[in-house]
């Protein structure tokens, strides 16, 4: 008997070894596209012409009516009245962004406008305000064109 010990015990082994497998490789972590850079200001707009400003759009801009936009040359600004057409409810808050050019086209730089409203003070306008605003590029320069967007809107 003492001879079948060794030779059953290695038996049992064989059979407890097959039965064993090593643990899987763990999963690969995940991967991931690398970033892309933003857009440029203004990027998938069509330029525009000397003395022109266009209106982007965005996520917002069917929401709004902008009126009385006017560029300012000299002083490197673009002006003019939003108002917001689709809800009934108060403007809270609104950012216009614009991106100025020269006669050749080439972005000179970008300026924003912001308008924030206090409890207070929106419980005495109507629902139908306008905001008037003014987007100015610093330091001043001679621009010619601007492309202006509104990435920013929230309401009550």
């Amino acid at each position: 008997m003492r001879a079948t010990r060794p030779a059953a015990l290695l038996l049992l082994c064989g059979l407890l070894a097959g039965c064993v497998q090593a643990s899987p490789a763990p999963p690969a972590p995940p991967t991931f596209p690398a970033p892309t850079a933003p857009a440029a200001a203004g990027a998938g707009v069509s330029r525009p012409v000397p003395g022109q400003v266009i209106v982007e759009n965005g996520p917002f801009t069917d929401r709004v009516e902008i009126s009385e936009l006017t560029l300012s040359r000299g002083s490197a600004a673009v002006t003019g009245r939003l108002r917001v057409t689709t809800d009934v409810s108060d403007l809270l808050l609104v950012e216009l962004r614009c991106t100025f050019y020269d006669e050749r086209g080439a972005v000179l730089g970008t300026g924003s406008f912001q308008y924030s409203e206090s409890h207070e003070a929106h419980e005495e306008h109507g629902a139908d305000e306008q905001v008037e605003f003014r987007v100015q590029l610093e330091p001043q320069v001679q621009v010619s064109s601007a492309v202006l967007s509104v990435p920013v809107l929230v309401n009550e």
